[in-house]
């Protein structure tokens, strides 16, 4: 029994000395540093129970003390990450497409991101955003502002009602606690998707079906989809049945094509809703009359692939940054005073908060735009090497992912004078161009970075309007990376209605 035992002991050992040195011999990013990491796990475990923002910050402490510009990182996504470190090499990475290109690692989750402008390259890049761009000029911006005033009118609504059937018992007064991320979500959702594509309401009720399977597909197992997309073999065993998702990606593909179709033949003709107000009303009409486009018109899978993404960018990450600065707001008092003076000297009618109105409001910008510095609503971006290169003195291999972690240069002293404080003011001027990160730089940043901002100050100012907002409870900060950040635990925000300004 003894001699059993010696011999697995023995054998464990030599797998895993072998395994080893398999790595060392073949890594090509031995000369970059990295963390301590369990064998074959890697960093994996730490992803599974840390909060990801303060996990690379203590990744990155030692590093950034010693000097270095780069650090590696492997939580068993493919391939190995490099971490950037100095400030000065994101408007590099991210700033020149001809050396760092795009990841494609979303194709081995969901399939409908292929032919879209997250994944495409070069000269297909230009053409689809000069094309798509045409759905965010400002006079289309002002128009999906109608969307953002409804849906927030109808949910500040929902919460006066709320509030009325309760009162709190620490300020004796009617109150009520919300659970801020859950109706965020479902407000950019609902303003995302009618300002993507207008339809009648029975077809809108299936196309949001459709486009809320995308997202369960995406956040659902994620690390296990890729393994079963890189490693081909693992989906014939028992455990690696992808049967249900693929009739899932079938439904949702199915019922986009049937709104793009739908939208195509009320445009033809000539129905209620055809107009060019959304979206996918300006790519057909495009397609069918091509003489007012100086580019070949987006196709049905390349329309079908945009609408995805959109909805994605346009609902996570919103919901995502409205969720994380009205905990900031709520937590600090006198800039929730200073911001409701701004809006009540801004703003004439709150139930409908014009294009003009949110050019005026300073200071929301300002809080926004620390918001997005100090929690950031997404965290990181990714480039591939496209060829052997150097990233200042490093050599850096072809293929080789680089991540650029938002979060350690919007909290880096050197960026941002005392990162911990949480102050606007610190956007009241402009800041040095690629130290705010959160809508990315260069060729790839977030066509529908304006919409997004659109948005959620609509929705404030009603918040705020409408409402004192204050913490009752503070939330234990365990942030995840998902789609957007998000916080493990729910926050709750304690709403009390008051007297608005007329």
């Amino acid at each position: 029994m003894l001699e059993l035992v010696i011999y697995i002991f023995t054998s464990i050992l030599a797998l895993l000395l072998s395994y080893l040195l398999y790595e060392r011999v073949t890594s090509k990013t031995n000369h970059i540093p990295q963390p301590w990491s369990w064998p074959f796990l890697k960093h994996y475990p730490y992803f599974v129970e840390k909060d990801h923002v303060k996990l690379y910050a203590d990744f990155a402490e030692p590093f950034r003390k010693a000097g270095k510009e780069f650090f590696r990182v492997n939580n068993l996504s493919l391939p190995e990450q490099v971490v950037l470190l100095n400030p000065e090499h994101p408007k590099l990475v991210l700033g020149r497409p001809d050396l760092f290109v795009r990841s494609r690692a979303l194709n081995d989750v969901i399939p409908f991101f292929e032919h879209g402008l997250l994944n495409v390259r070069g000269d297909q890049h230009r053409r689809q955003k000069k094309l798509l761009s045409q759905a965010f000029t400002p006079a289309m911006l002002s128009k999906y502002l109608a969307a953002s005033n409804k849906v927030g009118n109808d949910k500040i609504q929902k919460w006066h009602d709320l509030a009325k059937q309760h009162t709190d018992d620490t300020i004796h007064a009617p109150a009520a606690l919300i659970d801020v991320l859950a109706d965020y979500t479902d407000i950019a959702f609902t303003v995302a998707s009618k300002s993507l594509v207008y339809m009648p309401e029975q077809d809108y009720q299936e196309f949001t079906k459709a486009l809320l399977g995308v997202t369960d597909l995406l956040k659902d197992g994620t690390f296990w989809k890729v393994l079963f997309a890189k490693i081909p073999f693992v989906k014939y065993l028992p455990f690696g049945t992808d049967g249900a998702r693929q009739k899932s990606i079938k439904m949702i593909d199915t019922s986009i094509r049937k709104v793009i179709e739908k939208k195509r033949q009320m445009i033809i003709n000539s129905e209620e809703g055809s107009d060019d107000n959304d979206l996918v009303g300006i790519c057909i009409r495009g397609q069918l009359d091509q003489s007012k486009i100086d580019e070949t018109p987006l196709t049905d899978l390349e329309i079908r692939d945009n609408l995805v993404t959109f909805l994605i960018g346009a609902f996570d990450t919103t919901s995502s940054c409205l969720t994380w600065t009205t905990y900031a707001i709520a937590k600090h008092p006198d800039i929730q005073k200073k911001l409701r003076e701004e809006i009540n000297q801004v703003v004439e009618d709150f139930d409908n908060v014009t294009y003009t109105d949110i050019a005026n409001l300073k200071y929301l910008d300002m809080v926004i735009k620390e918001s997005l510095r100090y929690y950031n609503a997404s965290i990181r971006v990714g480039r591939l090497a496209a060829q052997d290169c150097h990233i200042g003195d490093t050599w850096i291999p072809k293929g080789q992912m680089i991540k650029t972690v938002f979060s350690l240069f919007h909290m880096n002293e050197k960026t941002f004078p005392e990162p911990e404080k949480f102050d606007p003011e610190r956007f009241r001027e402009p800041v040095k161009i690629g130290s705010w990160l959160a809508f990315g730089y260069g060729p790839y940043s977030c066509i529908g970075k304006k919409f997004a901002l659109n948005e959620i100050k609509t929705v404030l100012v009603k918040v705020v309007a409408n409402f004192q907002l204050s913490l009752k409870n503070e939330p234990k900060l365990n942030r995840r990376i998902k789609v957007g950040l998000f916080n493990e635990e729910p926050i709750h925000v304690l709403i009390q209605p008051t007297k608005r300004q007329e």
